[in-house]
């Protein structure tokens, strides 16, 4: 649960940030900025849902072998 809120405390900031660059800075430099953070987490995210695909077909293999055949 610790884990959670700390994870939703820094969502909150973040967005927060990208919207004062957005509403006093220019719209332009908060989207370079949401760019670079997506650009940043790529990687993660990559490897995420790669997890994900492996875990689904496995399942899938389980379910519906007749398919894999």
């Amino acid at each position: 649960m610790k884990h959670h809120a700390w994870t939703m405390f820094i969502a909150a900031v973040v967005m927060g940030l990208v919207w004062l660059v957005c509403e006093y800075g220019s719209v332009t430099a908060g989207v370079v900025v949401v760019a670079g953070m997506v650009a940043i987490l790529a990687g993660n995210m990559e490897e995420r849902l790669s997890d994900i695909r492996k875990a689904l077909e496995m399942h899938s293999r389980k379910v519906f072998p007749e398919l894999w055949d």
